[in-house]
């Protein structure tokens, strides 16, 4: 397997794995309102903290 097969491969498992935490967040969101007393809206808006850095990291600069 070359160096930019490798790559390729780790970035496609990197972006699954991503992709699987997306989708999980809100539904662990759900069973969390009862024991934080907390409306779903006020618990889902906590992954706003972690989503918009990570998504800023990944925009090229100037938007190319």
């Amino acid at each position: 397997m070359t160096a930019s097969r490798r790559i390729v491969c780790f970035i496609n498992i990197g972006h699954a794995i991503d992709h699987m935490f997306v989708m999980i967040f809100p539904a662990a969101v759900l069973g969390m309102q009862a024991d934080f007393v907390r409306r779903y809206r006020e618990l889902i808006a906590l992954s706003l903290g972690g989503s918009s850095p990570l998504s800023q990291d990944r925009c090229p600069p100037n938007g190319s």
